[in-house]
């Protein structure tokens, strides 16, 4: 992003509303023939609610695998158009479903980003200060990396998790990430001291066979407000073939309460996988992806950016080898390592 996209909000220099690019590009060729076609009693001259849910619950319901009924979808673009709210799941769906190219995309993310977080970062930090419960959650991700390492059957040996904050309260002495995943051995490499993990989370592990590894890691002195902090955590992952009964592995990141920026992912393949594909799940669901990229394949490095996560879920699926030396079926859902999918 250029400076003035992070300049106080004003005609010349912020980036316009969200809803006033979502209009904007629906209302322009090819995307106002897309839901146009589908527009049953013109009622003005605007974006037809109806017809753009109408198109969008089409154009999902192959992603989704099963029949979407446009009623799902009304609600959620009502309140985008008119302003009212956009959450990065209906912005995702928006571009699904649509196909905005790379800038028309990144437009409306920079306009998302700078009116729900920084246009009102000040007021909805003070308007929040009475509310605060966890003080070890006092910071914003400005950046974050995932790295993994996997073998050529398929399975997860390590990952590293760099994080990028910014301290909002002073005297900042701990860090608290979260991880799911089953059979992790923790280390920190920079950034502070493990205090404490536990294996008990009160909002539970979204998949059954995983626990969640919640980290209580001291800064190496209390931080003072404003102050720029980076933390470097390893895990090396003991994943078994019996530990993936659908044979088919997933890495994630996302669901979480507070938003993430600058979020990049990359996995790193001992052998380039025959499939492999990227995903954006809807609820964390991962039978029911929102967004399905299939990836060329027989590589061994792949990554993805993303400029924020809020409340949603990125990530990858790919098969494992099977004790019989054939690899699994990728269109099952099954076990899932996930840094950062607990809600935060």
């Amino acid at each position: 992003m250029s400076p003035t996209e992070y300049a106080p909000a004003s005609h010349s220099v912020a980036p316009r509303f969200p809803h006033e690019v979502l209009e904007s590009l629906l209302m322009q060729a090819p995307y106002r023939d897309m839901w146009g076609q589908f527009v049953q009693r013109r009622r003005g001259k605007g974006v037809n609610i109806r017809a753009v849910a109408t198109f969008m619950a089409y154009e999902l319901s192959d992603a989704a695998g099963h029949e979407i009924a446009p009623e799902q979808y009304k609600d959620s673009i009502r309140r985008a158009l008119k302003g009212e709210m956009l959450t990065d799941r209906t912005a995702m769906r928006f571009i699904s479903a649509f196909g905005f190219t790379a800038s028309e995309a990144d437009e409306l993310w920079r306009a998302i980003v700078h009116h729900r977080y920084l246009d009102k970062s000040i007021v909805s930090r003070h308007a929040n200060h009475a509310r605060r419960q966890d003080p070890k959650r006092e910071y914003v991700t400005l950046s974050e990396t995932l790295t993994l390492t996997i073998n050529k059957d398929g399975l997860i040996r390590q990952f590293d998790f760099v994080e990028v904050v910014m301290v909002e309260h002073d005297k900042l002495q701990y860090f608290n990430p979260l991880f799911e995943g089953a059979g992790l051995d923790i280390e920190i490499v920079e950034g502070g001291k493990l205090k404490k993990i536990t294996t008990e989370y009160e909002a539970g592990a979204e998949n059954e066979e995983n626990d969640i590894y919640n980290l209580v890691i001291e800064a190496p002195y209390p931080l003072a407000k404003g102050e720029i902090h980076r933390l470097h955590v390893r895990a090396y992952v003991q994943e078994q073939v019996e530990d993936n009964p659908d044979f088919v592995n997933h890495f994630g990141i996302g669901a979480s309460e507070r938003p993430k920026f600058n979020v990049t992912t990359l996995l790193i393949f001992d052998e380039g996988p025959a499939v492999i594909r990227h995903c954006f799940w809807d609820d964390n669901a991962y039978e029911n992806p929102v967004v399905e990229e299939i990836l060329s394949p027989g590589h061994t490095h792949y990554s993805m950016h993303y400029p924020v996560i809020h409340k949603a879920y990125c990530g990858f699926i790919w098969p494992i080898r099977r004790p019989d030396g054939k690899f699994g079926d990728i269109n099952m859902r099954g076990n899932v390592l996930v840094p950062g999918s607990t809600k935060e």
